[in-house]
């Protein structure tokens, strides 16, 4: 693997951490949000690192699911800017 390869295989593997967080985060909150204030105020700490986790899970598919393409083709050595290209299209 050339050395772009390598320096965007591991800027993907960060917007891949970055992203799932920010997707798991945000389903809580709205989550949360959607609770009246005494169901938000009563909620414990352990319920909401258990809703943490399970919107982790969800959002490390959808972000895999999301950069598949473009990582497989980096970790192939093959030709990525179509894959990348494809990407921002969808994205920007």
């Amino acid at each position: 693997m050339d050395e772009l390869s390598q320096l965007t295989t591991q800027l993907v593997r960060l917007c891949k951490a970055h992203l799932r967080k920010s997707l798991a985060l945000g389903s809580v909150i709205a989550a949360i949000m959607r609770d009246n204030s005494q169901g938000r105020a009563a909620l414990p700490q352990s319920r909401i690192q258990e809703m943490i986790s399970g919107a982790d899970q969800s959002a490390s598919q959808i972000v895999s699911n999301e950069f598949a393409r473009l990582e497989q083709a980096l970790l192939d050595g093959a030709e990525f800017l179509p894959a990348l290209r494809e990407y921002l299209d969808r994205n920007l």
